[in-house]
Formats: structure tokens, sequence, C-alpha cells
């Protein structure tokens, strides 16, 4: 009898298992469907396939450079012509998995599918079958009961936020990085539960490859470091993570380069490690019981933020985040109209990328997530009459404030509070009475449906908003009629697509986390700005540019998020500034001459003084020819002078009156005209 009990209860455990495992399945399907279906929707709506912009078509670029191992020490082609080193500059790693992934596929399936399409449906595959098996794993932790997982997983899988950045339609660190930071959770949550070294030490080995791929994981590990400041009980263990993280800072180029064995969660976890082994010797003298008060751990936490924010080198790479929230604090999270209220570095960070989130986008984006939270501590605080508050629960708690509220004044944040807001979920099953337990149940799952409706029908909204048909004519224009070692001058956002796909060096890049290129950039917008042409062309001398590409809009367009913004000109200082003349003066432009245009861009080529040189020289030899009555050699010389200097003045007015001597009197007429509006030799 007690063998046939035991196998039942085998049977029925292996079935519950076998269907938990279907749904995960199920859900892994509908959440990979979803990210594919959303940017699919927008390629037809677009005509032809998307292009990667801003950071993700430059990071893009290195990943397909890794395929031939051809990632160079010093990349000659970024910030030409002086050039940067990209392991030390950028957080690669995921660029190069990537890069051994395709090799592997390609190899195995004997496919022809292009590296680009390959991202766009391995990437979403990478972080669904991950981050939901991760999400399944800490709901089973969490609760001990594998429905819990499996809603998790679905809401995490299916939800806005969730879905937003991870539909493989920009080339993104954080899609390589967050779902090990799920694993990393899994493991921890499992060692703040049952007090295990090994899971303590597996959770920071895979913290530690998380951050070498994402250096925006430090935000993450900031969070970790207070969590164990407050709640010194589990701080004794940390060790396991503090050591593959000290590791890892010492060993990756980025990490290593930018210090990042000072920053703040690393000296926050090492000295509190120092602490509590401080603490352990100092108890049994008790002259020095004073040192175990909870006033010296937190003075060790506050004492390092303006060491960290100011002194070390790893703050002073990302002291511009903390510059920007303290004028969001100031304007109280609003873009002031005025931009001489904020510095250079805070107007032109506060963009789309680091811009605050409204109530709209708050109720857009989390309105379902919010509600659960709310809820969830709600059963909480009912579940205290019987059950006492956890780590675990604090630490779910403590970071889905914390990134909730982040994520008001950075947009970016978006990611780590979606992860925190789904664990909230664990607190539905917390509840004793079994009925309740079904009910929550079937208001998930209704809630997990109606998630997936609206993310859905948001999929439209989903995306940058980049005009790709003007980008792509952009890029054949200067792939055809430009050099391969001709450099281009064009803003941070068009800069990335030109170096994936023309190949062409550029001056100006897109990641601002260096002071020295957020410099760079700010010569390039007072040049532009001011009324003075020579100066932007020897700003364009200096790093030896050939070509500038100008977004049209840009003399006039007075958003926050517009050039015209960042350079903080009043209406008549616009007017006559290069970028005016740019835009509606092209004839006025002494040094510069247009050479391509579409419905977003133009294109303008630099004058060399040699180039000068050579009109003059055929001006002088069309005077020749003048003097010997010969009008259609003249005519061809001055021609050829002004496709070279169209400024030439001088050149354009004889050309219209070889023109009247030769019978044309209305393209002479023409000339004339035009020779009146340049005010040039």
């Amino acid at each position: 009898m007690k063998e046939h009990l035991f196998s039942s209860q085998r049977l029925c455990r292996g079935t519950a298992i076998l269907f938990s495992l279907l749904f995960l399945f199920a859900a892994m399907i509908a959440s990979y469907h979803l990210r594919i279906t959303i940017w699919g929707q927008q390629e037809k709506s677009i005509g032809q396939p998307l292009c990667f912009t801003l950071e993700s078509a430059l990071l893009f670029r290195y990943a397909r450079l890794s395929l031939t191992n051809d990632i160079p020490v010093i990349d000659k082609k970024v910030e030409y012509p002086y050039g940067v080193e990209p392991r030390k500059f950028f957080s690669l790693g995921g660029d190069i998995i990537l890069g051994k992934a395709y090799k592997m596929f390609s190899k195995l399936s004997h496919s022809a599918v292009s590296f680009e399409v390959f991202h766009r449906y391995a990437v979403p595959f990478y972080f669904v079958v991950v981050s939901l098996s991760a999400l399944f794993f800490i709901g089973i932790i969490l609760t001990g009961k594998k429905s819990a997982g499996l809603i998790m997983a679905c809401m995490y899988g299916i939800s806005i936020p969730g879905v937003l950045r991870s539909t493989g339609q920009e080339f993104m660190r954080e899609n390589f990085a967050l779902p090990l930071l799920f694993v990393h959770s899994a493991f921890l949550l499992s060692a703040l539960k049952n007090n295990k070294k090994y899971s303590y030490l597996i959770s920071g080995i895979v913290l530690a490859v998380a951050w070498a791929l994402w250096d925006m994981i430090h935000l993450y590990m900031s969070v970790l470091a207070v969590f164990f400041v407050i709640n010194p009980s589990h701080a004794k263990k940390i060790a396991g993570i503090v050591i593959p993280c000290a590791v890892i800072s010492l060993v990756n180029p980025y990490l290593s380069y930018h210090k990042g064995i000072l920053s703040f969660p690393m000296l926050v976890m090492t000295g509190l490690c120092c602490y509590q082994i401080l603490v352990t010797r100092t108890k049994k003298i008790k002259k020095l019981a004073w040192f175990s008060y909870p006033i010296i751990r937190y003075s060790l936490l506050f004492g390092l933020v303006p060491l960290c924010l100011f002194i070390t080198p790893y703050g002073d790479a990302y002291n511009h985040f903390w510059e920007l929230l303290c004028a969001k604090i100031r304007f109280l999270n609003c873009k002031p109209l005025n931009p001489e209220y904020l510095t250079f570095d805070a107007r032109v960070l506060w963009t789309p990328a680091l811009h605050s989130a409204s109530f709209e986008q708050l109720c857009t984006y989390f309105c379902c997530i919010i509600s659960i939270a709310v809820v969830s501590i709600g059963f909480l605080f009912y579940c205290r009459k019987y059950a006492k508050l956890f780590p675990t629960d604090i630490f779910i708690i403590f970071g889905f404030i914390f990134f909730l509220i982040l994520y008001i004044f950075f947009v970016r944040m978006v990611v780590f509070a979606a992860f925190f807001g789904v664990l909230m979920i664990s607190f539905w099953f917390k509840l004793h009475n079994k009925l309740w337990n079904i009910c929550a149940v079937c208001i998930l799952l209704l809630l997990c449906c109606g998630e997936y409706s609206r993310t859905y029908s948001y999929s439209s909204c989903m995306g940058r908003n980049v005009d790709y048909a003007s980008l792509r004519y952009l890029l054949k224009w200067i792939q055809e009629n430009t050099q391969q070692e001709d450099a281009i001058l064009a803003s941070f956002e068009l800069s990335g697509p030109i170096i994936n796909y023309a190949g062409r060096p550029i001056i100006l890049q897109p990641k601002f986390e260096a002071k020295s290129t957020r410099n760079k950039y700010q010569r390039f917008i007072e040049t532009l700005f001011e009324d003075s042409e020579d100066r932007f062309a020897g700003f364009m001398t200096a790093y030896d540019a050939r070509y500038f590409v100008f977004q049209k809009g840009t003399s006039w367009n007075k958003s926050i998020y517009a050039p015209a913004y960042f350079s903080a000109k009043n209406d008549e200082e616009l007017h006559k500034s290069v970028a005016y003349r740019f835009e509606r003066r092209q004839k006025e432009l002494m040094n510069f001459v247009q050479v391509y245009e579409n419905g977003r861009y133009k294109v303008f080529r630099r004058i060399l003084s040699e180039e000068k040189e050579y009109a003059k020289h055929r001006c002088e030899k069309a005077e020749e020819a003048i003097a010997n009555a010969d009008y259609g050699e003249a005519e061809r010389l001055y021609r050829e002078a002004l496709a070279i200097y169209p400024a030439l003045r001088k050149a354009r007015m004889k050309l219209g009156t070889v023109l009247w001597l030769s019978g044309k009197t209305d393209e002479a007429r023409l000339q004339w005209n035009t020779a009146k509006t340049i005010s040039s030799l």
C-alpha cells in the first residue's frame, strides 16, 4: 500500500513538473513571437530592413570585426584622427560572444543568413530563454510553488517594460547582461533564504560576468551594497560576491581602465567585509564594543559616496549622471525651456536616451506592474500576522522602489524596475488560504493576458523615431561618392550608422561617458552656432574632416532635445549662425560646397586651401582665354573653377560676362544675380 502511494506521489510530481515545463515553454514561445513580430511589423511599414542607429550601430561594427578577429588595439576610425582603444573605451564582450555564436551557427547549419539577421533572431531568443528560465526558478525559490515561477516568467516575458528594449531592433549590451543578472538573482535569493556560501559564490561569478558585459550593472551592484549595509546579518558571506567582482574589475580591459575596483559598490562591499571581520574580533574586547554600532556602517556607506563621485577614476567616468540627476531634482524632473539654466553637459545628456519619464509613460509601461506591486505589499503586511519579513522580501521591495524612482528620472532604468516589479508577484503566494491562492493565480493569469494584448497593441510605438529611408539614401551616397579615408563630421546620432554601414572615419561618436568626448561635442556645437564660418571650418580642419552631414531643421528646431537648445542661442544669434547658412543660405558659404541633399539631410564638402588655389589658377587661365577671344575655353575653365569653389564671386561674374559675349544672355543674368548674393572674392 505504501509503495503504491509513493509511486502515485512520484507520478503526480513528475506530471506537475512536465506540465510546468510545457507552460514555461509556451510562455517562451509567446514572448519570443511578440518580440519578433514587433520589429517585423516595423520593417514592413518602412519597406526595407531597419538600420542600427546611435551606439547600437557602433557596437555592431565591433561585433562584425570580431568575426575575423580584426578589432584594432587603437581604432583610428572612431574619433578620427586620434582614435580610441575599443576594449578600454567600450564595454566589449557581448559583441565578441555574438560573433563566435554566429561563426558556430554558420559552420553547423551551412546557412547563408547574414550576421545582422542572425542578431535580430538570436539575441531575443537568448534573452527570452535565459531570462524566463531564471525567473521561473526565482519564483520557486521564493514561494516553493511552480505556479508562481510560471506567472513571474510570463509577466516579464510579455509586459511592455520587459519587451521594450529586447526586441532585437537595436544592438544593446544590456540584452547580453540582463539574463545573467537574473541568473545571479536566482542564486542570490537562494543564498539569502538558505544562507549557503556556495550560492553566494555562484551568484558573485555570474554577476561579475554580467558587469563585464554591461557597465551599467554597477547601478544594481550599488543597490546590493546598500542592502547589505542595511542587513549586516548576511554581510559576512558577501566575500563570495566581492572576490569574483574584484577579479573581473582587474582583468576586464574596460573595468580595469576605469578603475572599477574603486567604484562605489566595490568599495562599500569590500569595506563591509572588512568591517564584519573586525566586529567579530572586537566583540571580545569591551573597550572596542562601540565599533559594532550601526552608525559605523552608515558612516562607511555615506562617507564613500563623495569619494567615489569626485575622487576615484570610476566615479569621474559617471559623474555626469549625478550632475544630471541633481539638475532634474532642482527643476522637478522637467527640463527647463531656458537652456541657460543648465550646464552644457546637462543639456546634452538630458536627451531621449536619458530623459525623464512622464506620468503618461509611467501609466502606460507600469500600470499593471505597479498595481501588482501595491496589492503585493498589502498581502505582505497582512501575512506578517503569520510570518516574519524575510531578507528576500526586503531586497525585492527596496530594489523595486529604488529603481522605480530612478526610472522616473532616467527612463533607461525601465529594465531594472520591471524585473523587481515582477518579483513582487511572489508576495501573492504568501497567502495561507487555498481559496485565496487560487483566486490570486486566476487574477494574475488574466493580468498576463491583458498585458500581452496591451504590449501587442503598443508595438507600433516601440523603436526609435528615425527616418530610415533618408538615412539609407544618405549612407548609400556616402559609400558611392566618398573615399574610404574621407573623414565625416556628423552629429552623434548619425556617426554610428556612418561608420558601420559606410565604413568612413567619424569625428564624433555616441558614447558620452568620457569627458573628452563631451568636450569635443561642445566645441562642435559652439562653432556650428557661431557666426564665424572660418571657426567651424577650422574645427573640421583640426580633425581632418572632409565632409559635414547637416540634419535639416538644426538651425530652427527649438525642441529641448535639439542642437539649437544645446547651443543656448537666442533667435537673433541663430539667424546669424553658420548652421542657418547651411540650412537656408548655402550660397553665402565661403568654405563649403553642398554635394548632396535628400528629405532629411544635406552633405557639404569642405573646400581645401589647395582646391581654392587651383580654382584661382583656373580663373587666370580663363582670363588668358578671354584675351585670345576663346570664349568657349574661358567658359569651360570658369565652370571648372566654380565646381571646385562655388563661392568665388569673381569667377561667377566673369562667367556671366563670357556667357553674355557668347549670346547666352539668360544664363548670364542668372550667374550675375547669383554673384550678387556672394560676399567672397
